[in-house]
């Protein structure tokens, strides 16, 4: 690296020609860049519960592939009224001719079995046939009449009714789902809604694309804006269009050649990669601001040539650049050690991202500056930068002298808050909830509840029952165990739905669901023998499997979070072990299962990548100053920051949910950046002089300013995440930025505080 930064530096105009055609190229691989999101993702690659979960899908529906048209009165009429059920007629008819869709399920669509007795077979009848949508008495009575329909497909106040869209599940790419969800929206636009009602396209298909919709929006709006005030920034700073444009494109050029990989390497763009783009420019601009400030003080105190200075400035930064963006990256590598492959994924394009930022800083900012800071220009500067130089050497002598005489307090003050902070962080407790990633105001979230409030719900639990054979669905003692266990569920407030295998038999005789047991026996008879006749076996196949003797119950839950759905697991797991034969087994899956089993390991693989991490960083630190005294030294203002930010989200009521833990492996990598430069700093001054406030005055002039500036600019960087659609991303922009500003007196103030202890200890 350190010839190609030579041959820069000697032939600068090429070099910078070479460099940013080939980053141009790379680049427009960011147009072929694959946005994605889906609980697959998140869940992908981490516990056995995830291949169940397929399997159970599998034998009885995937409830993932099925979008939910919801149908709500504005107006507080009835549904159940004519106009209404011819609009849901047409909806069925155009939304089943559309491409991948398996079946239109809604109470116009729906079929009964019916005994012929003269040619004795079974026939299927509409439940609520087109000739009687004008009959409101009948409506009401034979809806009376269908209580199996009531909080699945209508809400007892006829204010909510849903269509059932099934979508093929072999195609379930971001792609083709795209596709077919878009084909739903062009029927519902050209139909329009009923009067007096409104029209939500909602379930996971749909909110896969709108999460996919709202990560390109993020990317068009926040990227420009960090780019825009980066530009505000920089120029502040150094009062100049040359230094800032050439800081610029090295910072897009990282950025450009970041997703450009991610492109042409066929790297999912998830919702966890939302923060990367913003992530690299800010850490590159930082390190911008570190390499220019040192350039400025060097053409200050020395009278050598333009490309003499960026020479000795490029050779000796660029050791220290690459460790800043090597423990970035570990930082972000850490998460490697997940087994969620998304988390992997952010990895690997955070990595990529570190990477193309260090080559950017050697082989664009060395040849553009050299071109830049000609004579006039480094005249004007430096005239302007011993200025900037003699201004606050008072304050970083005095700054020195006060850390040096009061060492032992300042470090006894940074213990007190620590430990305050981690004594609030002990009542923070795991607790993911499904639709964190929005506000509760967002149409998705409003949906949910209202599915919640008035019907089934959307969030599932379901049950696996599984038998010796076949058979023993349709004995007694397994149908009254299903309806004790029907009962203590529909106790719990936490659950809003049930629905078993019995209750779908019922349809076919009411006499499965009495008390009597002979009663009870003679219907099941009857049932099996119309169940032999039936021509259409798939009418069973969402409770009974056709293949094993497996059967399902279905359960739809409240959004209550991952820590409160242990509890009520609990519950439900002592009720099927109370109720169940001893010979019907049983286990626990569905979304919210699924997502409080992954979640939990989630974030606790999140701290073990912390961890190692902080292990790895500072070891490192240590490697190269060959101290393990100072990589010990290090760990302290780098870890303080992330305890207070503990203490912070204590104090804004935060759960530890997979979003915020993200923030602090990755913000160590960050704030360890300002330590190396100081540390950097500190060791070359400790060659020159031994006095220890003299020492730490000179890195603090040397480094002070620039850690001051990179902090101002990673904060109002992360200032852009509040424009994100997603809640998590906006989080972590304010979570970081918090990290961010408690690093800061860490670096300046508690830093030198403990080389100052440290020094005197060695001393005697």
């Amino acid at each position: 690296m350190w010839r190609l930064i030579a041959l820069s530096i000697a032939a600068p105009r090429r070099a910078l020609v070479v460099v940013l055609v080939i980053a141009s190229a790379v680049s427009t691989g960011a147009l072929h860049l694959h946005f994605d999101f889906s609980p697959q993702q998140v869940y992908g690659g981490q516990h056995e519960a995830v291949a169940f979960s397929e399997e159970h899908k599998r034998l009885f529906r995937y409830e993932d592939s099925i979008a939910f048209i919801v149908l709500e009165s504005v107006d507080d009429r009835s549904l159940i009224r004519a106009e209404v059920l011819h609009w849901m007629k047409k909806l069925s008819d155009h939304a089943s001719r559309l491409a991948g869709v398996m079946d239109v399920t809604s109470l116009v669509t729906l079929e009964a079995p019916r005994l012929n007795l003269r040619q004795r077979e079974l026939q299927w009848t509409p439940l609520v046939p087109e000739r009687r949508f004008d009959d409101g008495v009948w409506l009401q009575r034979r809806l009376k009449h269908m209580p199996l329909l009531n909080d699945l497909l209508i809400s007892e106040d006829r204010s909510l009714a849903l269509t059932l869209v099934s979508l093929d599940p072999t195609g379930r790419d971001i792609d083709t789902t795209r596709q077919r969800i878009n084909a739903l929206r062009d029927v519902l636009n050209r139909l329009g809604a009923p009067e007096g009602a409104r029209v939500v396209l909602s379930g996971v298909p749909a909110i896969r694309v709108d999460v996919v919709r709202s990560l390109v929006s993020d990317q068009l709006i926040m990227t420009p804006l960090s780019a825009a005030l980066f530009i505000g920034i920089t120029l502040l700073m150094y009062r100049s269009w040359r230094v800032t444009a050439v800081a610029l494109m090295s910072v897009v050029a990282a950025t450009g050649l970041t997703l450009g990989i991610m492109g042409w390497c066929d790297l999912t763009f998830s919702i966890l990669s939302n923060v990367v783009p913003v992530l690299v420019m800010i850490i590159g601009a930082a390190n911008c601001v570190h390499i220019i400030g040192r350039l400025q003080t060097m053409l200050v105190v020395t009278k050598l040539p333009v490309d003499e200075c960026v020479r000795r400035v490029m050779k000796e930064m660029s050791r220290t650049c690459f460790l800043t963006l090597a423990t970035t990256a570990i930082g972000f590598g850490s998460l490697l050690m997940a087994r969620s492959e998304m988390l992997q994924l952010l990895a690997v394009q955070s990595v990529i991202g570190m990477m193309c930022n260090y080559v950017c800083l050697m082989l664009v900012l060395a040849p553009g500056l050299t071109l830049t800071v000609d004579h006039s220009v480094r005249t004007d500067r430096t005239s302007d930068a011993s200025k900037n130089e003699t201004r606050p050497t008072w304050f970083w002598d005095r700054t020195a002298r006060f850390v040096c005489n009061h060492a032992g307090v300042i470090v006894a003050v940074h213990l007190m808050a620590a430990a305050a902070a981690v004594a609030s962080a002990m009542n923070l407790r795991v607790n993911s909830y499904m639709f964190e990633t929005y506000e509760p105001d967002h149409p998705v979230v409003e949906v949910a509840q209202s599915l919640n409030e008035k019907m089934s719900g959307l969030i599932s639990l379901e049950v696996q029952l599984l038998a010796d054979q076949q058979d023993r669905w349709f004995s007694a003692d397994m149908v009254a165990s299903c309806d004790r266990i029907r009962r203590e569920l529909r106790q719990d407030n936490r659950i809003t739905f049930t629905r078993d295998y019995v209750e779908l038999l019922s349809a076919f005789d009411e006499r499965v669901l009495a008390d009597d047991r002979q009663i009870v026996e003679s219907g099941l008879r009857r049932v099996q023998r119309n169940l032999s006749r039936i021509d259409r076996p798939e009418i069973m196949s969402a409770f009974l499997a056709n293949e094993q003797p497996k059967a399902r119950i279905m359960l739809r839950v409240r959004d209550i979070g991952s820590s409160r759905f242990q509890e009520l697991f609990a519950r439900v797991e002592e009720v099927l072990q109370h109720e169940l034969p001893d010979d019907v087994e049983f286990q626990l899956t569905g979304d919210a299962w699924l997502h409080t089993v992954c979640m939990d390991q989630f974030v606790r693989d999140l701290f073990y990548s912390l961890l190692a991490a902080s292990g790895i960083i500072f070891v490192m630190i240590g490697l190269l100053f060959r101290s393990v005294g100072t990589g010990l030294v290090s760990a302290a203002p780098n870890l303080f920051p992330l305890i207070m930010t503990l203490g912070y989200m204590y104090l804004r009521d935060y759960e530890l949910t997979a979003g915020n833990v993200i923030v602090f492996a990755i913000s160590l990598g960050i704030a360890v950046d300002d330590t190396i430069h100081f540390l950097a700093r500190y060791h070359e001054e400790s060659k020159r002089d031994t006095v220890t406030p003299i020492v730490i005055a000179e890195a603090l002039r040397s480094s002070g300013r620039a850690i001051f500036l990179t902090s101002l600019l990673v904060v109002s960087g992360l200032s852009v995440l509040v424009f994100s659609d997603f809640l998590p991303t906006r989080r972590f922009g304010e979570l970081t930025a918090i990290t961010m500003l408690a690093a800061l007196p860490g670096d300046v103030i508690l830093l030198p505080a403990l080389l100052s202890l440290r020094r005197v200890r060695r001393s005697t």
